[in-house]
């Protein structure tokens, strides 16, 4: 059975029911499916992120790299050649497609609920800027608004099942900016992708290999990311395994008693 289309076929129950959200007759596809970041916390003043273990990072792309073997507990989901758990081409294993399965449900019902109706620009949610935003923008089940999230997004994937695969990424750069307060944020809020970090660093060896921190230095919008790229069991020698930055926007508010927390965050995606 071909691993994609199991995956797929999986979301069309779930992605057929009925939603409210922001639609739009624009053709633009939606925000692509990840799982990089695990955490945003505020500790000791200071915002830290922390990615998720590197055996459960992948994301979700229309490119088709070639295969060279597998991630022994994600694989790659591909329309050509299913790679087993054991890293031989031929059809999956029944526990490893259990596995996909169950996380790609997991995963669906995360992105299509709860639903609201939320400001647009174009296709999809994007109140980052406007009061009420992020209470009725669609959610991640990390209760995260998704930036171009909408009604739209679970059928997009239903009829783009064929050309869509699940890949591997490991994580290459972390960063970390103050945006401005929100009056400076409502005039340029950034899109998905890289910003003029604040600070940066490439993971190292080690228990603190996903993690990094940045003092908060004023209530206001921070912008914490990860550049990711295809990890080598699935880019060939001729294939580009950069996939760009997955990042989480998030509002941070100052409380009576002067410590600060996070009030709003936003999955900033790239569309797929």
């Amino acid at each position: 059975m071909n691993r994609r289309r199991f995956l797929a076929t999986t979301g069309v129950v779930v992605g057929t029911t009925a939603v409210a959200g922001c639609t739009s007759s624009a053709g633009d596809p939606p925000p692509r499916r990840s799982n990089v970041i695990e955490t945003v916390t505020v500790e000791d003043q200071s915002l830290h992120v922390q990615l998720e273990p590197t055996s459960e990072q992948w994301v979700m792309s229309r490119r088709d790299l070639s295969v060279d073997g597998t991630n022994e507990t994600t694989g790659k989901t591909t329309g050509r050649s299913p790679v087993s758990a054991s890293g031989e081409s031929g059809s999956p294993d029944t526990a490893s497609v259990l596995r996909e399965s169950s996380r790609a449900i997991r995963g669906l019902f995360g992105q299509l609920s709860p639903i609201g109706v939320a400001t647009a620009k174009g296709r999809g949610a994007t109140g980052r800027t406007t009061s009420g935003g992020f209470s009725s923008a669609p959610k991640t089940s990390k209760g995260r608004a998704m930036l171009f999230g909408g009604a739209y997004v679970g059928p997009w994937y239903n009829n783009h099942q064929d050309t869509v695969s699940k890949y591997p990424v490991t994580a290459t750069t972390l960063g970390a900016v103050y945006l401005g307060d929100d009056e400076t944020f409502q005039e340029s809020a950034p899109g998905p992708g890289p910003v003029s970090w604040d600070t940066s660093a490439p993971p190292s060896d080690g228990p603190s290999s996903a993690e990094l921190t940045m003092p908060v230095v004023r209530p206001g919008w921070y912008r914490l990311s990860a550049e990711i790229e295809a990890t080598d069991s699935v880019a060939g020698p001729n294939d580009d395994p950069q996939f760009g930055w997955e990042s989480i926007d998030a509002r941070v508010e100052q409380t009576a008693d002067g410590t600060v927390e996070i009030a709003e965050k936003w999955k900033v995606s790239p569309r797929i």
